[in-house]
């Protein structure tokens, strides 16, 4: 089932405002434009490569949140890729063509974008 309510959202100092959320199973889903917005520029660093997958991730927001991006997937894909280990990446370049979540500091993911690889 899903719903989308208005509730008043706490994201430190500079959050105050209401937003409006999805609930899902009784998860709290920050909507695509949301996490766009909030998140969109952060940067992305390499983290680590498993199984045909890059993993980015953000660092640790100071409202607990964490950004994941994984590329790749196939030995296919991942043969015509060239990465930079070196150049981070950001949501607003890089999730469309990807799988990307955000977690919360309770390690809830609260954003899903993709399909997981």
């Amino acid at each position: 089932m899903t719903a989308t309510v208005d509730l008043p959202l706490w994201n430190g100092p500079a959050f105050g405002s209401l937003k409006t959320l999805n609930l899902i199973e009784g998860e709290i889903m920050l909507t695509d434009e949301e996490a766009f917005e909030q998140y969109g520029d952060e940067p992305l660093h390499f983290s680590h490569y498993y199984n045909f997958v890059f993993i980015f991730k953000s660092k640790e927001m100071d409202n607990g949140d964490r950004i994941f991006l994984q590329m790749g997937g196939t030995m296919e894909k991942v043969s015509a890729m060239s990465v930079d280990v070196e150049e981070p990446l950001t949501l607003n370049e890089d999730a469309d063509r990807e799988f990307a979540y955000i977690k919360n500091a309770a390690n809830q993911v609260i954003w899903k974008h993709g399909e997981k690889k």
